[in-house]
């Protein structure tokens, strides 16, 4: 089982520390890519299995893979303006096939999450500064590049228990979006404007 903390807030209102976690937590499904999936038999023992990837097309041509643990955390994203959508076309452009291949792996770490500003009600702006850190087999020591993005959250309703008789991915979508969050927005953290009005505060 799980345990977390749980506290009653407005209907558009979320937690600091749930925005954060989720913030987190999606990031981390997104950009880690370790070319294999979990998955589970009758007796609900773990097995570990290649992981294909699920193509993705634009305009009718596959433009590349990305890893179906991806896919799935991508749900956490807005539908609005087919943004989802969009960030799976990216997605799948800079994910390397080697991934799929056990030749390449690529692991995202978080350095610092900011706590989560108000930009109107049941919406939030968030920093997260990490690292992607990409391993291959010619270089298992793995170089880093810097990660460091502010992202754009709302409020939003998601069933908390779905009925037994749900598809497979419908639980799955209603799993990543339980925190009753959705993000619609991702830009470059620009570390220059932050440092200059930390500055201007003392």
């Amino acid at each position: 089982g799980e345990v977390i903390r749980t506290k009653a807030v407005e209907p558009l209102e979320r937690t600091s520390e749930t925005i954060k976690k989720f913030t987190s937590d999606t990031f981390v499904r997104l950009f880690n890519w370790d070319g294999v999936i979990q998955e589970f038999d009758e007796k609900g023992n773990p097995i570990t299995k290649p992981d294909t990837g699920i193509e993705i097309d634009k305009e009718g041509k596959t433009i590349g893979r990305v890893t179906t643990k991806a896919f799935s955390s991508a749900f956490a994203l807005s539908e609005k303006q087919d943004f989802r959508a969009s960030f799976l076309r990216k997605l799948a452009q800079i994910t390397p096939p080697g991934v799929f291949g056990n030749e390449t792996q690529v692991s995202l770490v978080p350095r610092y999450i900011s706590e989560p500003r108000k930009i109107d009600d049941g919406k939030w702006e968030i920093d997260i500064v990490a690292t992607l850190v990409t391993f291959k087999r010619s270089n298992n020591a793995g170089k880093g590049i810097s990660f460091n993005k502010t992202v754009t959250l709302e409020a939003v309703s998601t069933p908390q228990t779905p009925p037994k008789d749900t598809p497979a991915l419908a639980q799955k979508i209603y799993i990543v979006r339980k925190s009753g969050l959705e993000i619609y927005h991702i830009i470059d953290l620009d570390l220059t404007t932050k440092k200059s009005n930390q500055k201007t505060k003392k």
